[in-house]
């Protein structure tokens, strides 16, 4: 018997075919997907049938991270700071997000948003911060954002 050539076999093989009735549009839609995500068809679509049944599960997470422009005097490089959570719910521009690190929570809005579905991130943008952190009491202000799970990126860098 001669010894088998090409590749070996799957565990779980792909072997059953299914046929289904698309559009023109629908079938560029999932071209489209599977050339910018570099991936097959196949998996292109079991990819979104993985987000459904995710999202049938509830347990559809994204990681999204905020971000905040913050001013220090007499420093003219553009400092933020961040935080970084997992949610089902993507903040969209013109919502407000609460959270402890300011004193008024409703403040401040959402004036960008990012989603990234291969990477499964969202990047939200809220306004810059209101008040000018001076020089000398920017560490003061790095430690608060930390206490309340922010990064400053001042801090980063360092």
């Amino acid at each position: 018997m001669s010894p088998r050539i090409g590749r070996p076999p799957k565990d779980n093989p792909r072997n059953i075919n299914l046929n289904i009735r698309i559009t023109k549009e629908e079938s560029e839609r999932i071209q489209n997907c599977a050339d910018r995500l570099n991936r097959t068809r196949t998996d292109t679509i079991m990819m979104g049938i993985d987000m459904v049944e995710n999202k049938i599960k509830g347990e559809l997470f994204m990681k999204v991270i905020v971000s905040q422009q913050v001013k220090i005097i007499g420093d003219n490089y553009p400092h933020n700071w961040s935080i970084e959570y997992e949610s089902n719910i993507i903040p969209h521009i013109g919502d407000s997000i609460e959270d402890p690190i300011w004193k008024n929570p409703y403040d401040y809005k959402v004036i960008e948003v990012i989603i990234d579905y291969y990477a499964n991130e969202c990047f939200v943008q809220v306004e810059a911060y209101d008040g000018n952190i001076p020089e000398e009491r920017k560490e003061d202000f790095a430690h608060m954002a930390e206490l309340h799970g922010w990064k400053a990126s001042w801090k980063m860098h360092k």
